[in-house]
C-alpha cells in the first residue's frame, strides 16, 4: 500500500461536486505539519473533526472574504456558514475591509457564533466528506485512515502523517492546482491560481502604490478626489482601486485613482457604480491621449512604456467594463 501515491491519486482523480475534498486534503497536510515532530511512526494518532472543521473555516473565510470564489455550481453549505460568520464579523467590527482569518482572535470576538459555525461544519464533514474522501473510482481506500460513521474523530498512522509532512512541498502545489482547476469550472474571475495559492501565504506581497503617482499626476495634476471631486491635501492623499483589488488581485494604472483617505476607508471593498466606471473609462482615454502625445506608442524603451502598453491593452479589450461586470456577478 503506497500511502503517498494513493493520497495524490485522490487529489487528482476524485469525483467532485465542490471543493470539499481539496479542503479535506489540505487540512490533513496542515495538521500533519503541526504534529509530525511529536509523534512516532507506529503511533495511532487521533485527529478530531473540530480540528479539521477549523481548517475548513480558515480556507473558506480567506477565499470568500477576499475573493468571493465560487466553490461549487451552487454555494456549498459550509461556504454559506462561513459567509454568515463573515457578515457577523463585519457588523461586530464595523468594517467591510477583508481580514485574513489567521489575524482574528475569536476568543475575544464572536466566540459563540464561532463555536456554532464549527459545530455545523463538523456535522457536514461527518455526513458528506470524511468517508467520501476515501472513495475513488469504485475503490474503497479505507486503509488510509480509520473513521467510524458519525464519529467525532479519525485515527491515522503516525507514519502516514510523517509522509504528508515530508512531502508538503510537493503536496501543496498539487492541492492548490487541483483546487484552482475545480474553482475555474464555476468561477470566471481573473487569476484563480494566485487566489487559491493565497491560502499558503501569510499575506500576499503588495508593492506600494506610490510608484504610480507620476503617471496619475499626468491626468489629475490638481489631485481631485475621484469619489467626491474635492481637492485632496497631501496628508490625505490615497490611491484606490476602482474595481476592488480583491477581484483583480493586481495593481494596474488603468484601475487606479486618487481619493481622500477617508473616502477610501468608507468605500472599502464595494463594487463601483456604473457612473464611476464611465468616469474611469473617460480618465483612461485622457491618459491614453497623453501617453500618445509623449510618444510611448512609437517604439523605444521609454520609462513607463510597459504601463502605457498595459493601458492601451485595457482600452482595446474593454477590460474596465468586462471586469466590472465580472465582479458584479
Amino acid at each position: 500500500m503506497d500511502f503517498l501515491k494513493s493520497f495524490i491519486d485522490i487529489i487528482l482523480n476524485c469525483d467532485i461536486t465542490n471543493t470539499y475534498k481539496m479542503a479535506w486534503a489540505r487540512a490533513l497536510v496542515d495538521i500533519a505539519c503541526d504534529l509530525s515532530a511529536t509523534i512516532a511512526p507506529d503511533q495511532r494518532v487521533k485527529i478530531t473533526l473540530d480540528q479539521i472543521a477549523e481548517r475548513f473555516l480558515n480556507y473558506y473565510w480567506n477565499h470568500t472574504f477576499f475573493f468571493n470564489l465560487k466553490q461549487g455550481p451552487v454555494t456549498p453549505t459550509i461556504v454559506s456558514l462561513v459567509k454568515e460568520l463573515i457578515q457577523k464579523y463585519i457588523v461586530f467590527s464595523g468594517s467591510q475591509r477583508p481580514i485574513r482569518y489567521e489575524k482574528i482572535n475569536f476568543q475575544e470576538s464572536l466566540r459563540n457564533d464561532f463555536d456554532r459555525c464549527i459545530k455545523k461544519i463538523v456535522s457536514i464533514l461527518k455526513k458528506d466528506v470524511s468517508h467520501r474522501f476515501l472513495q475513488l473510482r469504485g475503490r474503497d481506500l479505507g486503509w488510509m485512515y480509520e473513521y467510524k460513521k458519525n464519529a467525532n474523530s479519525l485515527q491515522i498512522k503516525g507514519e502516514w502523517l510523517q509522509i504528508l509532512e515530508k512531502n508538503k512541498e510537493i503536496l501543496y502545489p498539487i492541492i492548490n492546482s487541483r483546487w484552482a482547476q475545480i474553482v475555474e469550472s464555476f468561477d470566471y474571475s481573473p487569476r484563480i491560481n494566485k487566489k487559491v495559492k493565497f491560502l499558503n501565504d501569510a499575506g500576499y506581497p503588495r508593492e506600494p502604490l506610490k510608484r504610480f503617482r507620476k503617471w496619475l499626476d499626468l491626468a489629475n495634476p490638481d489631485h481631485l478626489c475621484f469619489l467626491c471631486g474635492n481637492p485632496i491635501p497631501e496628508r490625505e492623499l490615497s490611491i484606490d482601486h476602482v474595481i476592488p483589488w480583491s477581484y483583480l488581485f493586481e495593481d494596474n494604472l488603468w484601475n487606479l485613482v486618487y481619493v481622500h483617505k477617508r473616502c477610501n476607508s468608507s468605500k472599502s471593498n464595494t463594487i463601483p457604480s456604473e457612473a464611476e466606471i464611465k468616469k474611469l473609462e473617460a480618465r483612461n482615454t485622457k491618459l491614453f491621449q497623453i501617453f500618445s502625445e509623449k510618444g510611448f506608442y512609437k517604439g523605444g524603451k521609454l520609462p513607463g512604456k510597459k504601463i502605457a502598453e498595459d493601458l492601451k491593452f485595457a482600452r482595446e479589450n474593454n477590460l474596465v467594463h468586462k471586469f466590472w461586470i465580472g465582479c458584479k456577478g
